[in-house]
């Protein structure tokens, strides 16, 4: 069952929409749909059949309740009913990986909107993120860096165990491969909530020591007078 449907249009820098030849423009349009089984499915706007590499599984057997398209980072979000944020790079060959995830949400994210601030803002603005949920909270995600979606994930490489039998003519023979297994976690994906809770600590710090300075001088001029 869907639980929710975005749509998805062209890069104005790459493609802008002609009514006389409507079909160069709608060949790049993309709907996305989101489903109770934890997919979400990426459809090509003009053929109307999937994407390759177009289903993603956010969380397997959990409801998917919503979706949006962040048009500067060139991410789809996808908000889940286990109280989680995802973040997804379309372009990637592997768009299943999220980039970034949002965790431990007090609530069930219901909606989500995006705003993209006008270029050479007062606040220096790129991006702001809605996130409404089932407790009536409306969370609010202002980015001010290009990279804020990047995490590491943890890679290991793992050798296969060389297993040696005896064959029919009584000769030790090698069984099993000896390539590399590249193992990937995605467990450690909250390094942006990390990296945002440590520049709010900075700043905070910085004001602080702002005010002190501020306190040190007020005072050294009160002694003067």
């Amino acid at each position: 069952m869907i639980t929710a449907i975005h749509i998805i249009l062209p890069n104005p820098a790459e493609i802008t929409y002609n009514p006389e030849r409507p079909e160069p423009y709608r060949r790049k349009m993309k709907y996305v749909t989101a489903s109770r089984d934890g997919k979400v499915k990426i459809w090509n706007a003009f053929t109307m059949n999937l994407e390759t590499n177009g289903v993603i599984t956010v969380v397997k057997d959990i409801w998917v309740t919503c979706i949006n398209y962040m048009t500067m980072s060139e991410r789809l979000v996808a908000g889940s009913a286990n109280r989680m944020i995802s973040f997804y790079d379309l372009k990637s060959t592997q768009n299943h990986i999220p980039t970034s995830r949002i965790e431990g949400l007090v609530g069930i994210p219901l909606c989500l909107e995006y705003y993209r601030w006008p270029e050479n803002n007062n606040d220096q603005n790129l991006e702001t993120l809605l996130i409404g949920d089932d407790l009536g909270i409306c969370h609010m995600y202002t980015i001010k860096a290009k990279d804020w979606h990047i995490c590491t994930f943890k890679i290991e490489e793992q050798e296969k165990q060389k297993k040696t039998k005896i064959d029919e003519k009584g000769e030790k023979i090698t069984v099993g491969s000896s390539e590399p297994m590249v193992k990937r976690s995605v467990e450690p994906m909250v390094c942006h909530k990390e990296r945002t809770i440590a520049e709010y600590k900075a700043k905070t710090d910085e004001i602080f020591n702002q005010n002190e300075e501020k306190k040190k001088q007020d005072r050294k001029n009160l002694n003067k007078n």
